[in-house]
């Protein structure tokens, strides 16, 4: 599933996720109208069960708990950048399991970041909304998802 910014939007949500896959691989080429963080949420929850390490370039290492969102970006992106952005979903279907995330993400102002993340939820994913509370996506942005198959 592919869908674009439309200049007006600050979120992009992917919906009706089949739990036909192993994991999830979430891609972003990303740009926006202002400086902004990308946050990124499960199923509509805003509770504060999201936890995450974030190791960058610049300036180095954080830690957040019981949060209401995965951040995945370290210290923002200026509007003028692109950032790219990849989320590896692991085990988004299985019902046993609480939700993990690893995300990598690079742009040419602020450097690279790893992050790992948490969701504290043993629900099935089912949506994916990817959003940022301070600008809108840019008609330029891309956003693919794509499912992974077990061998």
């Amino acid at each position: 599933m592919t869908t674009n910014g439309s200049g007006s939007n600050a979120q992009i949500d992917f919906t009706s996720i089949p739990s036909t896959y192993t994991d999830l691989i979430l891609v972003g080429y990303v740009n926006s109208s202002a400086q902004r963080n990308l946050l990124l949420q499960f199923n509509d929850d805003t509770g504060s069960n999201y936890s995450r390490t974030l190791l960058t370039s610049d300036p180095g290492s954080s830690r957040t708990s019981n949060a209401t969102s995965i951040v995945t970006t370290g210290n923002g992106v200026a509007n003028t950048t692109f950032s790219t952005h990849v989320i590896h979903i692991m085990r988004y279907a299985d019902t046993s399991v609480n939700k993990t995330v690893i995300i990598r993400a690079s742009n040419a102002s602020t450097g690279v970041d790893m992050i790992s993340g948490l969701w504290r939820s043993t629900s099935a994913i089912n949506k994916i909304s990817w959003y940022t509370t301070t600008a809108n996506f840019t008609t330029t942005s891309t956003f693919t998802l794509y499912g992974i198959k077990a061998a």
